[in-house]
């Protein structure tokens, strides 16, 4: 069955858009040998493609400060890095990419450094500071849990220097992207000292939009 991709479609008193949604039709033929008397049936399959204004993207840095200011090296004596949705937006944050350079990186240690004793969590806060969620009931205390979380990750291991880990937690590949309203927080909590890493960032992808 051929389908004009130049016009827009309308089923009904609904219309597809040609400008905002890719679209492929064709025909399902019922199961069986074709005695069953059941028509053959038309299957719509639409797939639909968000254009984002670059002002709305979100890029930034875990921080002390929460707003991408502060101290974003994370290779420091213990503390939190943030990202806290601004007065009057809504954010949204897809995924986290982590890195951290040391030496002689191992996953059943914390890169080149001991396992951590108290160990990292991840969580949301509300504005009054409240745990909305809590993303690792187990505090991460390895490389090798650390990865459980995200998913996916690479280590790189020069023949001089030291080497880089990298892991990327895309979010909504559990369901959707991270909601954070304004004021709302995302904690990465770090008690234990990581001042003997070479460098330890966390930067947040997504998007934003008015409340």
């Amino acid at each position: 069955m051929g389908v004009d991709q130049s016009k827009d479609i309308v089923i009904g008193n609904v219309r597809i858009s040609k400008e905002n949604l890719a679209f492929n039709v064709y025909r399902q033929i019922a199961a069986g040998d074709g005695t069953t008397g059941e028509p053959p049936h038309l299957v719509l399959m639409v797939s639909q493609y968000e254009d984002l204004n670059p002002a709305d993207r979100f890029d930034q840095l875990l921080s002390t400060a929460g707003d991408g200011t502060g101290t974003t090296n994370m290779a420091t004596a213990g503390t939190s890095y943030t990202i806290i949705s601004a007065a009057s937006t809504v954010t949204y944050i897809r995924r986290l990419l982590f890195q951290i350079s040391d030496d002689s990186i191992r996953m059943n240690r914390f890169a080149g450094e001991a396992e951590l004793t108290s160990g990292i969590t991840f969580t949301t806060l509300n504005t009054a500071g409240t745990i909305i969620h809590t993303f690792n009931e187990k505090p991460i205390t390895t490389l090798g849990e650390f990865s459980l979380l995200g998913g996916v990750d690479n280590l790189y291991e020069p023949s001089a220097g030291d080497d880089t880990w990298h892991m990327r937690w895309t979010i909504n590949k559990a369901g959707e992207d991270l909601m954070l309203e304004p004021g709302q927080s995302f904690v990465m909590d770090i008690p234990d000292n990581l001042s003997g890493l070479t460098e330890f960032f966390g930067n947040a992808q997504g998007k934003k939009r008015d409340a």
